[in-house]
């Protein structure tokens, strides 16, 4: 579960002991377990957490993984024999760092229950107090459920625990109307984790959902399924969606076009496998919670017009870069807090991701993000088309020379990123006249709601920080017909509803 090193802890015997088990004998019962996580059961370090004294479960059931440190032979049990909803994945074990998963069923019931799970050493023990509410005692429906979708069954597969501990960081900080759900697919098998803060406060993660066989998380029926857990168990007014993996915006990949999503089912971190097509992306959100109200794309060149257009009728608000993305992605103990803000169109995300490396200490890589309005995408779709007839027709002449590339290199398969990632502000503003500018930027400013943008980004491509001047450009990218000279790359370009929309 946890990618950081651990420390054993060593626990020191002191020549008293055999006169305190002795009075402990006299004084304790049987079902009141003296909690002696300071002597036999330590925490882990860095771990404290993941020993809790207390253990909340919604109706849906789930599981939580305790992690401790003890220098002695131990045994687990269910406190009461009756309670057999609640389950422990080993009796016993021996000295040093352990794991425990306590598991309990759904709650089928029109009553709240509680137990207790018991890990002893000798005369001493650790007590966990496990509750779970019924259906009918929780909210019929939250405000906004959000599910974490990290497809990192590929090279960012070291990335995905620390965005998972950050996550559950910035969970400190959202109203206890909202859910964080996160599906994690990494060189492990599949699971999906409840993250949230418990009773106490103290902020954790449970695993609601475990899968015994790889599930390949660039079929866009596993991100079906997940989806439709999330409205299943975690109905909310409102619904957003975290893809993160590798991207390339509707560029074609390897088995796919237009990918968002790498997935080489072999449990291993390459980057060659299944990839998830823009088009099987869509029909996972529309046969599932049917629209987005917030769609972050914590992936590399996501933030294109032809994926915007592409998805604006099964999503508000999209947030993302139309360039590469740091290796480490968004700072999520401090976005996360505004996945679930009242107001998306503030632009937050955003913002919140760009101060983070502008400020804190991830300055080096550089960061451009933006936020995009996609409601209004038909009316920019419009003025967009009625400019490319005027100004883009065959045989214009096209001075492109100083273009920002927000591209480099080719994708898997060999094709060009070149004239594919262009800025669409700055492709606009030095070929439009005065007028038509001032018409085309109005509709661009309701579209854009917001950009954020360090003075460089760093490409792995180019191995180095690509200067970037901004204010030329305005953070969303676009193909441009016209500069594309691959007759495979235009063809793929064809198939997008946007070139239908604004070039064909």
């Amino acid at each position: 579960m946890h990618l950081l090193n651990l420390m054993k802890v060593k626990v020191n015997k002191f020549l008293w002991m055999p006169f305190f088990i002795l009075a402990l004998f006299l004084v304790a019962c049987s079902d009141d377990v003296l909690d002696t996580t300071d002597y036999y059961f330590k925490p882990v370090e860095n771990k404290s957490e993941l020993l809790p004294a207390e253990l909340s479960f919604k109706s849906a059931g789930g599981s939580f993984e305790v992690l401790f440190d003890t220098g002695q032979e131990w045994n687990a049990y269910v406190q009461n024999e009756e309670d057999t909803w609640v389950h422990v994945s080993k009796t016993e074990g021996g000295s040093g760092i352990n794991s425990l998963e306590i598991t309990v069923d759904p709650n089928t019931s029109q009553d709240d229950r509680f137990a207790a799970v018991i890990i002893m050493a000798q005369t001493m023990g650790k007590k966990i107090t496990v509750s779970q509410t019924a259906t009918k005692h929780e909210r019929e429906s939250a405000h906004r459920s959000v599910l974490a979708y990290l497809a990192a069954e590929n090279s960012l597969n070291p990335y995905a625990m620390s965005d998972l501990v950050e996550m559950i960081k910035g969970v400190e900080d959202i109203p206890e109307d909202n859910n964080l759900l996160v599906f994690l697919d990494d060189i492990k098998y599949p699971r999906i984790y409840e993250v949230s803060r418990n009773e106490i406060g103290i902020s954790d993660t449970i695993r609601v959902k475990s899968f015994s066989e790889d599930l390949d998380s660039a079929d866009p029926a596993t991100l079906e399924m997940a989806l439709n857990f999330m409205k299943t168990n975690y109905k909310a007014d409102e619904y957003g969606l975290v893809m993160w993996s590798h991207g390339e915006g509707w560029t074609p990949g390897k088995n796919a076009t237009r990918y968002i999503g790498i997935d080489n089912n072999q449990n291993t971190q390459n980057n060659f496998g299944s990839m998830m097509g823009i088009d099987g992306l869509k029909q996972a959100i529309t046969n599932s919670v049917g629209y987005l109200d917030l769609l972050f794309f914590d992936a590399c060149f996501m933030l294109t017009a032809e994926v915007a257009y592409e998805l604006n009728d099964c999503c508000h608000y999209m947030v993302g870069s139309p360039c590469e993305i740091p290796g480490p992605g968004a700072p999520y103990h401090k976005v996360v807090p505004h996945f679930f803000a009242d107001e998306l169109s503030r632009g937050q995300i955003a913002e919140s991701y760009y101060q983070y490396y502008l400020n804190e200490s991830r300055h080096d890589y550089g960061a451009v993000i933006s936020t995009v309005d996609c409601s209004v995408m038909e009316d920019f779709a419009d003025t967009t088309a009625k400019m490319a007839a005027k100004y883009f027709y065959p045989g214009a002449e096209i001075l492109s020379g100083d273009w920002v590339q927000y591209g480099f290199g080719s994708v898997i398969s060999g094709y060009n990123r070149k004239n594919m990632y262009l800025d669409i502000k700055q492709v606009m503003r030095e070929t439009l006249n005065g007028d038509d500018y001032s018409e085309w930027l109005d509709i661009f400013n309701k579209t854009v709601l917001n950009f954020c943008a360090t003075d460089f980004w760093y490409s792995d491509f180019s191995h180095g920080n690509v200067p970037l001047d901004v204010t030329k450009v305005g953070g969303l990218a676009m193909a441009l017909p016209l500069l594309i000279t691959d007759s495979r790359e235009l063809e793929d370009l064809q198939q997008m509803s946007w070139f239908d929309r604004v070039w064909k």
